[in-house]
C-alpha cells in the first residue's frame, strides 16, 4: 500500500539583502496562508542543509506572537515572519528549508530552495 502525503501550504521565502553572503546576518521573511489556525507555540525553522551529507547544517527558529487563546492568525488569512539568520560560510551551496509547525510538530507549510553562495 502506497501512502500519500498531505498536500501543504507553499510558503514564500525572501531574504532582506537579496544576496546572501556567507558569515554574514541576514533576515528570512517568510509569508503565505496556512489551511489551519495558528496556536500557541507556533514556530518558524529556518534549515540550512549541506547538500553533499543532507546534515544540518544550522537552524533558525521564530515563535509566532501567539499566546492563550487569542491568536491573531486564523486559517485562510496572510501571514508574514520574520527570521533572523546568519548564512553557513563552509560550503558553497546549501539547501534551505522554511517550514512553519506547531507544538505538536505538525507542519504547517514549507518551501525550500537551493542557496549557492
Amino acid at each position: 500500500e502506497v501512502s500519500v502525503l498531505p498536500t501543504l501550504p507553499t510558503l514564500q521565502a525572501s531574504f532582506e539583502y537579496d544576496t546572501p553572503v556567507a558569515g554574514q546576518d541576514n533576515k528570512v521573511h517568510v509569508s503565505g496562508k496556512f489551511s489551519e489556525d495558528v496556536t500557541e507555540n507556533t514556530f518558524v525553522a529556518v534549515t540550512f542543509y549541506d547538500v553533499s551529507s543532507a546534515i544540518n547544517t544550522i537552524s533558525y527558529t521564530s515563535t509566532f506572537d501567539c499566546t492563550g487563546s487569542a491568536c491573531k492568525i486564523k486559517a485562510g488569512d496572510p501571514f508574514t515572519q520574520t527570521v533572523d539568520v546568519q548564512i553557513p560560510g563552509n560550503k558553497d551551496t546549501y539547501l534551505m528549508m522554511v517550514e512553519v509547525s506547531n507544538s505538536n510538530t505538525d507542519i504547517l507549510g514549507c518551501t525550500f530552495t537551493l542557496l549557492t553562495l
